[in-house]
Order: structure tokens, then C-alpha cells, then sequence
């Protein structure tokens, strides 16, 4: 082929593919332009609050606000005694997934979620009730409950006998374990331990083995309160007492009935 007819083609090829590029790009600038529009729209048609991570400020004042009134109406919340102030409550909120992509809302609001508890390490819901969507999420949030209670001063191990000098008292967080915390030497001293204590740990119910009040054929009181009156007899314990836990009694007539073990030869009986 001759060599001007090769740089007539090799011009040709050139002028379609910026031909092609240029009409590429106008595309793209057209599909832009669009989207802008959209999301213009979008934000004229449905104004209101966007949840996004971190959490604006004003719907992170509203969870922490709604949490703290639902917490402080718990019994763990409530001072150990009439003279004892009032625990601090503590809450740290934690962030929703970034990889949500939320609706605007005009109305969010915070809401317990079902069968998750208040305290610890756990999770409150939020839901827009004003939206084009209704959705709802979950925050992760953290409630901490500090108060006075009882803590390890030396390594305790599994059977100690526990005594005043192996505790002391100390701000803890009664929320940080489903057991109960103990705020009263008098309700360590004396007991057994079953589980290991560490240095600055909290001591809790769990960490003791129950009372026993009473062993298998001794003579138990039986007690029956309700509204206005308390009635009691007595009867033959079938099984051993431990602290807080069920027992079958036999009473005086020979019928066996089920009772908690609560104290000295005691057996409460539910009405």
C-alpha cells in the first residue's frame, strides 16, 4: 500500500476513536448531571435527619437520654440504702454499621429492643417513624452502673472462708456481671467460696456457694405471707436446704408440697 494512502487511513482510525471518546464522555457528563439532580430532589422531597457513622449529635442526645430514664427506673439502679447516694450511671454509645445506607428521616426515635438487657454491653434500637422508608437498626451501647461494693484485696481461691480482712469496699460496676454485686461485708463473712476471686474483682453472689439451712429430715417452719397476714406451720424437709433454692416439704398431714429455702430451718411457700 502506498505510503499516503497508509496516513489517510491512520487519520481516519484517529478521527473516529476521538470521535467515539468525545461522545463517551459527553455520556458520562449527561449521567452526572443527572444524579445531581436526583439527589437534589431527593433532598427537597424527603428533608429530615439523616443517620449516618458517628450519629449527629442531636440523635445521640436522645438515645443516651431515653436510655438513662429506663435504667435509672431499674433496682439496680436504686441505692443500696436509704442513707447511700444514688449509683452514677455511665453511657457510652457506639457507632451503627458504616455500610448502612439510611433514608433521610423527619422523626427518629430510640426504643428497647426485646429480650436483650439494659445494662453492660448491649444494644438499644432506632427507627424513623416519618420517612418514604420505615427503618429500623440496632446501636451498640455500652451502661455502666458504679457504685460502692465489695472487691478482692489478695487472690481468693475456690473454698476460702471468706474474712473481713480479704475484702474492702471500692466504686465497681454492679452493670458489668448478670450476677449481683455485694455491697455489705456482713453478707461475705463467713461464706464459702466456689469460684476464684482476683485481685480488684468485684465479688459476686455467684461467687459463693449457697447456704444450706438444713439437711434432709429436719423439722422446717414453713411460712406463707401475703396482703395483711402470714401464716406458718410446720413440716419434714425431703431434701436438703440451700440458700434460695426449691425444696419438698412434707407436711404435718402428710401432703408434699414445694417451698424456697430462705433462712435457719425456714421454707417460704409461694401462694
Amino acid at each position: 500500500m502506498p505510503r499516503d494512502t497508509r496516513c489517510a487511513h491512520l487519520f481516519q482510525r484517529t478521527a473516529v476513536e476521538s470521535s467515539s471518546s468525545a461522545q463517551i464522555f459527553s455520556s458520562c457528563t449527561r449521567l452526572l448531571r443527572v444524579w445531581l439532580c436526583l439527589v437534589w430532589l431527593s433532598a427537597l422531597v424527603f428533608p429530615g435527619q439523616s443517620v449516618s457513622a458517628p450519629l449527629e449529635a442531636s440523635i445521640s442526645e436522645k438515645i443516651v437520654e431515653f436510655t438513662l430514664s429506663a435504667v435509672k427506673a431499674l433496682p439496680i439502679a436504686q441505692p443500696a440504702t436509704a442513707q447511700s447516694p444514688a449509683p452514677r450511671i455511665q453511657i457510652d454509645l457506639g457507632s451503627p454499621d458504616p455500610r448502612l445506607q439510611l433514608t433521610p428521616c423527619g422523626k427518629v426515635e430510640p426504643y428497647l429492643l426485646p429480650g436483650l438487657r439494659l445494662t453492660g454491653s448491649t444494644r438499644i434500637g432506632l427507627k424513623c417513624s416519618d420517612g418514604s422508608t420505615r427503618w429500623r437498626i440496632s446501636i451498640p451501647i455500652k451502661v455502666s452502673i458504679y457504685a460502692q461494693g465489695l472487691i478482692a484485696v489478695q487472690p481468693l481461691t475456690p473454698g476460702t472462708l471468706i474474712q473481713s480482712h480479704h475484702l474492702a469496699l471500692a466504686e465497681i460496676d454492679w452493670a458489668s456481671e448478670d450476677s449481683p454485686a455485694l455491697t455489705f461485708m456482713q453478707a461475705a463473712e463467713g461464706r464459702i467460696l466456689a469460684r476464684s476471686v482476683q485481685v480488684g474483682q468485684s465479688l459476686r453472689q455467684s461467687h459463693l456457694k449457697p447456704r444450706q439451712w438444713f439437711v434432709a429430715g429436719d423439722t422446717v417452719k414453713l411460712w406463707v405471707h401475703g396482703p395483711g397476714f402470714s401464716i406458718s406451720t410446720q413440716g419434714e424437709a425431703l431434701s436438703h436446704g440451700l440458700d434460695g433454692q426449691t425444696v419438698k416439704v412434707k407436711t404435718e398431714r402428710g401432703r408434699i408440697i414445694s417451698g424456697t429455702a430462705i433462712g435457719e430451718r425456714q421454707v417460704r411457700l409461694s401462694m
